[in-house]
């Protein structure tokens, strides 16, 4: 029987990871025009911190410092 290995990263990985958050960078980057949110780099900086910590699978007692 053939044993899949789940914690592996690979190149492919991440191109999916980093389509993923081009995809929601492109959804987040009109919200200034629709709302009155202000300083759209913050929510693009804390969208990019919360891919790498799933990337890198961080333990969840040291993402959440």
């Amino acid at each position: 029987m053939r044993r899949l290995v789940g914690s592996l990263r690979t190149p492919r990985h991440f191109f999916v990871y980093m389509l993923g958050f081009l995809l929601l960078t492109e959804w987040l980057m009109p919200l200034p025009a629709v709302s009155d949110t202000g300083f759209i780099s913050l929510y693009v900086g804390a969208t990019a911190l919360f891919f790498m910590l799933t990337f890198f699978r961080i333990p969840w007692w040291l993402s959440s410092l």
